[in-house]
């Protein structure tokens, strides 16, 4: 009976095709003209041929599932023998900054408005070759959109980074890349916009608590002396993007090893990302606190693993003040709170190893 149904689902398009084909061929022809011999000679090339076009399509199909099998398996069994430990974070920051910030930052930056519906394009190699109006304009960290002359559109990416969460937006005035142009001013380590987040990893193995009152399988706390450092900065007009690389975070309890990269499957991680600033000092104004833009888990400590977090699992992330913080007078504590299960799909289709 199983093979019954396995030959109905794989020779019922051809059988129907064959039969219109059939149908098409005698449905203005006299009855006289019907035999089995006419009718078989039209319906059996027919059938066949049909039949060898859908075998070929199930064995394309067939492949793929193997082909795809294979990689699952190969990323599954990778994930056993690699150690979780130790971790590293790889972090975008977005910021929507006020234009005294921005100034501040970027105003001695090439790009800093530099474009806008009444201002020519630039030469090469900030527009585009002579005689084009109409194109995208690459450069190392991203690219710029023209149209009839005129920048529309520019974005932010990374490809060393896989799966880096790509911004792209329209723009009035600012796309730029932050470096110390010659004759620049240097600017202060306490640079509000570059502020690095002293971050806290939980980790929950086995899934969401049942209780606030259960303890994480163990945490994951970045040096608050040096929190990590800026690997790039980008304006796009007043959004700001800042990545951070935090090179290595230290696990509490010192003894929590044994666990490999699989074992985040299923987990449930909640990160808090904390940030210090001053009033009138060094800071920030409430509407531009940072959200997340990226994030990427570093795993193992070599470089080539890293669980990805795509724009869809960063949504349910929180910028808030500080609800326990011990900061007082000018001190704001700004902290962005992400939780995350990290499902067998997610974790399947986000965990990437890199050669």
């Amino acid at each position: 009976m199983k093979i019954l149904r396995q030959l109905l689902r794989e020779f019922w398009l051809p059988l129907l095709l064959g039969a219109a084909w059939t149908a098409f061929n005698f449905y203005d022809r006299p009855l006289s003209e019907w035999n089995a011999r006419t009718v078989l000679n039209v319906f059996g090339p027919t059938f066949f041929f049909m039949s060898w076009l859908v075998a070929q399509w199930y064995r394309v199909r067939k492949q793929q599932r193997v082909e795809e099998g294979l990689d699952t398996l190969h990323a599954g069994l990778r994930a056993l023998q690699s150690p979780l430990l130790p971790c590293g974070l790889f972090l975008t920051l977005r910021i929507e900054a006020v234009e005294e910030d921005l100034e501040r930052v970027f105003g001695e930056q090439s790009g800093y408005r530099w474009y806008g519906p009444d201002t020519p394009m630039r030469d090469v190699p900030y527009g585009l070759p002579p005689g084009l109006r109409d194109g995208r304009l690459h450069y190392r960290y991203g690219y710029i959109d023209y149209r009839d002359g005129v920048v529309e559109a520019a974005g932010v990416t990374r490809t060393e980074h896989p799966d880096y969460n790509t911004l792209h937006r329209e723009i009035r005035h600012t796309a730029c890349v932050f470096g110390y142009e010659p004759g620049s001013k240097s600017l202060s380590e306490n640079e509000p916009l570059f502020a690095a987040p002293a971050a806290t990893l939980e980790v929950y193995v086995g899934g969401t608590p049942k209780s606030p009152r259960v303890p994480p399988t163990f945490v994951l706390k970045s040096n608050p002396m040096k929190s990590g450092s800026v690997v790039g900065a980008f304006a796009l007009d007043n959004t700001v993007v800042v990545d951070h690389a935090i090179q290595s975070l230290a696990v509490s309890p010192p003894d929590a090893t044994g666990y490999s990269v699989s074992s985040l499957r299923g987990a449930f991680l909640r990160l808090t990302l904390d940030f210090f600033f001053i009033k009138n000092v060094a800071s920030l104004p409430e509407e531009s606190w940072p959200t997340l833009h990226n994030l990427q888990l570093w795993l193992g400590g070599s470089g080539r693993d890293l669980l990805n977090f795509p724009l869809e699992d960063l949504a349910t992330q929180t910028t808030r003040d500080n609800p326990n913080s011990i900061l007082k007078g000018d001190a704001v504590n700004p902290q962005i709170l992400l939780e995350a299960e990290i499902t067998g799909d997610s974790f399947a289709k986000n965990f990437r190893s890199v050669a």
